[in-house]
């Protein structure tokens, strides 16, 4: 990774850290194996949602959580006003949750899809819908992966440690913000070529340093999630901003030749109908005229009823979504327990 680096500080580019939740303590449990990104971690040394929130609050005991469960719809009460019931299918058998607050975290298809199915009298169009707005606005990222490739085989190491943002908010040459690249992990990325390409696939990935480049699809109301009469889930999107990731892609080829990897390998990601790190499908706001949540994620026409996953960002930008989806979900906890009568502490470590 050094020579890399180097290469790249000498160009004047600005080479920073990123964030990772991984156990590297001595004696902690990350092994720096090659199966961190796309892959469940085996020893427990990946901080994901798991690991550092689904474990520690089943064993709380404050947590239920069901397998081979899947919500159908979300029941209102006659005016509209609240949510009294939620219809899920455990195990075959049709159930009702009923509690005083309910929260939707499907992700950015299926949260919208759940709210149109759940269309009733008061909400002929779909619940917290009154806006028009539940399921448009599907954004996220134009993406590229870089693969860098050397002679030998790379030996196991993390290799998700860098970023490079100095053209978050554009270029010299061109007029508009390009995007972000940072270090990847390594994929399994010979799973998604077509069948006589994967050992060729498998071959480069074993023996590159890979990157991954993004830049910001914009959100646009014609890419939307909707549903048919028979409730079958249809996304339309459409990719824009296209020359931004264009020019954010050869520009980072030209640095990365520059660096001493001239045979650097860039094919676009085409990805399965939706954009890269999808969100937007919900987007919060103050106007309940043109956004279906507010500001704490709950919806503005039900009161009772919050959706935190990624649909409530209004847009990406270029940078992963993660995070700041993780520090909403805190942060709409302790609004939560604050609403119930509880008294919410969030341990700033």
């Amino acid at each position: 990774m050094e020579p890399l680096l180097r290469g790249l500080q000498r160009q004047g580019l600005n080479v920073s850290s990123i964030p990772k939740a991984i156990d590297v303590r001595d004696g902690g449990d990350c092994h720096f194996c090659t199966t961190c990104d796309a892959y469940a971690c085996p020893s427990g040394g990946k901080l994901d949602s798991e690991v550092a929130c689904v474990r520690p609050a089943l064993a709380s005991r404050n947590l239920t959580l069901a397998t081979e469960a899947r919500c159908e719809r979300v029941v209102t009460n006659s005016g509209g006003e609240r949510v009294v019931d939620r219809k899920v299918v455990h195990q075959g058998e049709v159930k009702g949750v009923s509690a005083d607050l309910y929260v939707l975290a499907c992700d950015v298809v299926r949260s919208p899809a759940i709210l149109l199915r759940s269309a009733n009298s008061a909400h002929p169009e779909g619940l917290a819908n009154s806006s028009g707005q539940v399921g448009r606005n599907l954004c996220g990222h134009n993406a590229s992966w870089f693969f860098l490739p050397r002679i030998k085989p790379l030996p196991p190491l993390h290799q998700k440690t860098f970023a490079v943002n100095d053209y978050y908010l554009g270029a010299d040459q061109h007029g508009f913000p390009l995007g972000t690249l940072q270090a990847a992990g390594r994929m399994p990325v010979w799973m998604q070529v077509p069948r006589w390409m994967a050992p060729f696939a498998k071959t480069i990935n074993d023996r590159s340093i890979t990157c991954f480049g993004m830049s910001e699809v914009w959100p646009d109301p014609e890419n939307r999630v909707h549903v048919d009469a028979d409730g079958m889930i249809h996304v339309d999107f459409r990719a824009n901003n296209v020359a931004g990731y264009h020019a954010l892609r050869r520009t980072f080829l030209r640095h990365f030749r520059r660096a001493g990897f001239p045979a650097t390998i860039s094919p676009r990601y085409q990805g399965a109908g939706l954009p890269w790190h999808p969100v937007g499908t919900l987007r919060f706001g103050s106007d309940p005229q043109t956004s279906v949540l507010d500001p704490w994620c709950r919806t503005h026409d039900i009161e009772n009823l919050y959706v935190v996953d990624s649909c409530f960002l209004p847009s990406a930008g270029a940078l992963n979504t993660s995070l700041t989806v993780m520090a909403q979900a805190l942060r709409v906890a302790e609004h939560m327990d604050r609403r119930l009568g509880g008294r919410a502490e969030v341990d700033e470590a």
